[in-house]
């Protein structure tokens, strides 16, 4: 039956976030991302993906690291990962995490051999990359429509791709490593955009487009004044924390909030 027609009386339907957080590897997003609120699902593709993880008792991981591709087939689906039946077994887990997409690209990619039309390893060609947008478009609608059904706050990591350059060899370019115009349509459908990095001092989170990098989007904050914020430091590892945060807004009934400082 057709969904019931509601008067939209605040900001407060909202509920949850939606968040896309990618940078480079090694640039802080697996442990900023560990800072989301309640008990955390964690679901991996990157081998090892999951080693920088502190251990608790809060985060639980199913790990597809090692797993032959066949799972990819769950993401033609609705419900990739049986995640419906997950969330509504256990309505502790407020976070589901997937790290990352960029790794299920490749391996949507390497699934595509023998299956899509002429694709081989050396050319997937146009049928192998039409698997990748397939199941990874898949992957990400099914995500967010099981973890919104159950109003759970999701967050996608992405590693970021090589920079574009011109034949001079001048960046043109930086953004998320998906491939064709996976680093367009994936984005578009969630909330929060951001991208992390790293200068060996400081780990910052950008929010706003700024620069050769894209894509960055927030609803969460207030980028008049700015466009980004320390997430941690030598002296403070946790010096933004993602539960807190959320809260903040949720309390605020959705207003824009100052950047962290």
């Amino acid at each position: 039956m057709p969904p019931n027609i509601i008067v939209n009386k605040s900001k407060g339907t909202i509920k949850r976030v939606s968040m896309f957080l990618w940078g480079l590897p090694g640039c802080g997003k697996t442990h900023f991302a560990n800072t989301a609120p309640g008990k955390r699902l964690w679901i991996n593709f990157d081998p090892d993906g999951t080693s920088a993880l502190a251990y608790s008792e809060d985060t639980l991981v199913l790990d597809y690291s090692a797993e032959t591709l066949g799972y990819m087939e769950q993401c033609k689906t609705m419900n990739p990962f049986d995640l419906d039946s997950i969330l509504k077994n256990d309505p502790s887990i407020q976070t589901v995490v997937i790290d990352s997409v960029s790794r299920f690209v490749s391996n949507a990619v390497q699934f595509s051999i023998g299956r899509a039309p002429g694709a081989t390893f050396e050319n997937p060609g146009p049928a192998g990359y039409g698997f990748r947008n397939r199941f990874t478009i898949g992957l990400v609608n099914g995500v967010l429509i099981a973890t919104g059904k159950h109003n759970k706050h999701v967050i996608f990591i992405g590693h970021e791709g090589q920079p574009q350059t011109n034949e001079s060899g001048v960046i043109q370019a930086i953004s998320i490593l998906l491939g064709g115009d996976l680093q367009v349509t994936v984005p578009q459908q969630i909330s929060e955009v951001w991208r992390m990095t790293d200068n060996g001092l400081e780990r910052r989170v950008t929010v706003r487009q700024i620069g050769l990098a894209k894509p960055m989007k927030t609803r969460m904050f207030d980028t008049t004044s700015g466009y980004d914020f320390i997430a941690s430091n030598k002296v403070n590892a946790s010096k933004v924390d993602l539960a807190v945060l959320f809260k903040e807004w949720q309390d605020g009934n959705y207003e824009k909030l100052k950047l962290p400082t």
